[in-house]
């Protein structure tokens, strides 16, 4: 790149969005700690291959108001082997985890922090809290070869979740590059 090509691309900002595959496990119920959604791509979550992004917020779109959850979203830069059974505690290695180049935790409030809408519930959470009434954010980082990040899910907070909800989750990142 030229160096006006490369600072285009510096103050470029982007929204992908993503919808994770969920499953119902047996039995339905969710608790906290259990696994929500194992790896999920967020494709060109950074400008250049290699390169690096912050993401500054994630909305989220439950596409049936009935449901809500409360879920630590765990950035990886690898495509990880699964966290675990959805729907039971995490149980992946440690081998697989150190492989899966954790890049940052961000939790989502969906329970607290959304606005329903009648037909879908919405919210965003900004960045994380640093517990010192700061803020920082995340930054994305793709392997050498790749534009791509990668994400997973454990639940936080006892669910709310209608049946058939596994189409139902729509999350939106809104990345710097």
């Amino acid at each position: 790149y030229t160096v006006q090509e490369a600072t285009n691309l510096i103050s470029q900002r982007k929204v992908i969005r993503v919808t994770p595959t969920l499953t119902v496990g047996s039995p339905t119920a969710f608790g906290a700690g259990d696994v929500f959604f194992n790896s999920t791509e967020i494709p060109n979550a950074v400008p250049i291959e290699g390169g690096a992004s912050s993401l500054e917020n994630v909305s989220y779109v439950f596409h049936d108001d009935d449901n809500s959850v409360d879920f630590d979203l765990i950035f990886h830069q690898v495509d990880a082997e699964d966290l675990g059974t959805v729907n039971s505690g995490p149980d992946i290695s440690k081998s697989n985890l150190q492989a899966a180049k954790i890049l940052g935790v961000w939790t989502v409030d969906g329970t607290d922090n959304d606005s329903d809408l009648g037909v879908a519930v919405v919210g965003t959470s900004g960045f994380p809290s640093d517990g010192n009434g700061g803020t920082h954010g995340i930054y994305l980082q793709a392997e050498a070869d790749s534009r791509d990040v990668y994400f997973s899910s454990i639940i936080v907070s006892e669910p709310t979740l209608a049946a058939g909800f596994t189409d139902a989750l729509e999350l939106i990142f809104q990345i710097k590059y």
